[in-house]
């Protein structure tokens, strides 16, 4: 949250999700985000110095927790440049995309975050997010309902961001 109140969503996390590791790291042991849960959740903490121990016991632990931290610095690496460089429209669909968990020819995608949640994920407004969803569902290309969206021709979509659509090279966003 900025000084004048403006919040930013950095990052959503699902079950069995971690966040916050890199804080063990840094001076300090502040961590420059906030989190919020949305709905019913279980948290775990787990002691700096504890985790650091078992760290230094355990190749296998240290070598996941890199993994992790360098496919999430991979994804916002990503992130960055696709703000940077495409328009909202496009990052939406990319996103959509992204987010594809079944081989059906139209996918169908759980909304597990609010849409102006989403939309701040991908700094967009709530208002240019509904636009661009509702201007895709008049194309015919998704449709909506509270809890899901389904992509109706993902073909056509991957073509709306440059790309051929292959079902094997999907991946998700973070």
């Amino acid at each position: 949250t900025s000084p004048e109140g403006h919040e930013k969503v950095v990052d959503i996390i699902g079950p069995g999700q971690t966040f916050a590791e890199a804080v063990m790291f840094m001076e300090g042991n502040r961590y420059p985000v906030n989190a919020k849960a949305t709905c019913n959740t279980e948290l775990f903490y787990f002691d700096n110095a504890l985790f650091i121990e078992q760290l230094q016991k355990s190749n296998d632990l240290c070598f996941a927790l890199m993994a992790d931290m360098s496919a999430r610095l991979k994804g916002l690496l990503t992130e960055i440049s696709e703000l940077t460089i495409y328009n909202a429209k496009h990052r939406l669909v990319s996103y959509l995309l992204g987010h594809i968990n079944d081989m059906r020819e139209q996918p169908t995608i759980k909304l597990t975050a609010t849409k102006s949640m989403i939309a701040s994920r991908l700094s967009i407004t709530p208002e240019t997010f509904s636009r661009i969803l509702s201007k895709l569902k008049k194309e015919g290309l998704i449709t909506i309902d509270d809890e899901s969206i389904t992509l109706i021709h993902p073909d056509k979509l991957k073509a709306l961001i440059g790309e051929p659509f292959d079902h094997k090279k999907r991946g998700c966003m973070s």
